[in-house]
């Protein structure tokens, strides 16, 4: 039965080795005349080209300038305020109904690579950091801490450096905005 025979090793010792079943043809494997590797790789290029060009058409970002963020928050129709201050540019919201803001960070020469998004609360009697750490544990997205004064602070990043669609800014905005009004229910925040 042809299949499975037996072939030398290199240490002259027997080994299993698999026939093939069907007469191997010596052209096999070869590149038709006239097409090299040149040819291959340009038809690689094209397409990863291809494939750049559709993903820019879709918004990926791996920095973004202030102007692209407002840009976002109006079409989002989030309510926001634009706020300059000793030339660092960053956003009021109002996200459930609080006070949130939204940072552009890690920026060099008009365009930043990391937005953050913060919400702090003023507490006459803030919550413990048991509770704090519960809600950490609980909850994957965003982090919570209690600031220098012991108040309470919600707090997420999005790094944009390797890409992020502009489909993924919005679910970050979405979902911080989801998150703070459970986290102000979760602190006793009115």
């Amino acid at each position: 039965m042809k299949g499975i025979g037996t072939a030398g090793s290199a240490a002259g010792l027997p080994t299993r080795a698999l026939e093939a079943p069907f007469p191997v043809d010596p052209r096999a494997g070869r590149r038709p005349e006239g097409r090299g590797g040149v040819g291959r790789m340009a038809g690689r290029l094209l397409a990863w080209v291809l494939l750049l060009g559709l993903a820019l058409a879709q918004g990926v970002c791996t920095s973004i300038t202030p102007g692209e963020v407002e840009a976002l928050l109006k079409s989002g129709s989030y309510r926001y305020e634009r706020v300059e201050n000793k030339g660092q540019v960053y956003f009021r919201l109002r996200l459930a109904g609080l006070r949130a803001a939204l940072y552009l960070l890690d920026c060099q020469e008009g365009r930043c690579e990391s937005l953050q998004l913060y919400a702090g609360f003023s507490m006459k009697k803030p919550p413990t950091l048991e509770r704090i750490n519960a809600w950490n544990r609980e909850h994957r997205f965003p982090r919570a801490y209690l600031d220098a004064d012991g108040d309470p602070a919600l707090e997420a990043d999005l790094d944009l450096s390797g890409g992020v669609a502009e489909g993924a800014i919005r679910a970050f905005l979405d979902l911080f905005e989801e998150s703070l009004r459970a986290f102000a229910a979760w602190i006793g925040f009115e």
